[in-house]
């Protein structure tokens, strides 16, 4: 099952030098396979997928070059309940046995200014919770934000949540 890790618990047999977290020891289960590469990144199909600090925050770090990092965003862990729809296809594709079996995450763009840190929600990465498999979507929904601003997201989450 795919546990992510946080980079204090560096246990396992890989060590795996990050971008931002120094080596890190990995347990399989916490490196994750592309079944497509990501644009723009070549042919990086390898992660280790990690915390530095408990939340909805990850790291997904190339497992053969240290200098590519990428933060990503677990929106339901966030509190942002996208309502994404997966298609079978997609499931089958990541050996994921139903909507259970998933782990979506979103990527982040980090700026200076944190009301300009965005996700993409039409582009989640789906990951296999027992395969470790994972792939990149783009799902056709006009409700998810291409330019997600993650404070106006969670300000807007929140303020459904207490009006229900």
């Amino acid at each position: 099952m795919f546990t992510p890790a946080l980079a204090g618990q560096s246990t396992g047999p890989r060590s795996i030098a990050t971008f931002n977290a120094g080596v890190i020891a990995a347990h399989p289960e916490n490196i994750v396979t592309l079944v497509e590469p990501l644009a723009g990144l070549g042919d990086e199909r390898e992660f280790l997928v990690f915390q530095t600090v408990p939340g909805p925050l990850y790291w997904w770090q190339s497992t053969r070059d240290r200098g590519l990092a990428l933060c990503c965003l677990d929106p339901f862990a966030a509190g942002l309940d996208p309502d994404m729809v997966i298609e079978p296809m997609h499931a089958q594709a990541i050996d994921a046995e139903g909507v259970d079996d998933i782990i979506v995450h979103t990527l982040l763009v980090l700026e200076q200014d944190p009301t300009q840190t965005r996700t993409n929600l039409r582009a989640p990465i789906l990951i296999g919770r027992r395969s470790n498999k994972a792939l990149q979507v783009i799902l056709d929904d006009p409700r998810l934000p291409v330019k997600g601003y993650i404070m106006e997201l969670v300000a807007r989450a929140q303020k459904a949540k207490t009006s229900c």
